[in-house]
């Protein structure tokens, strides 16, 4: 395993405390990982929308 491969197994690709803009256009943050599916992350939704 290299040792991108460990960085990304022990902090996932986004890790807890991350923001991601999700494709509905709401902001989030990402508050636990699921081990089992890097990619999808548990996100708490912030209430407004972003304008750009």
């Amino acid at each position: 395993m290299c040792e991108n491969d460990c960085i990304i197994k022990c902090m996932g690709i986004y890790p807890i405390g991350s923001l991601v803009l999700l494709e509905s256009g709401l902001m989030a943050v990402v508050i636990e990982i699921d081990e089992h599916s890097q990619m999808t992350p548990v996100v708490r939704v912030f209430k407004t929308l972003l304008a750009f």
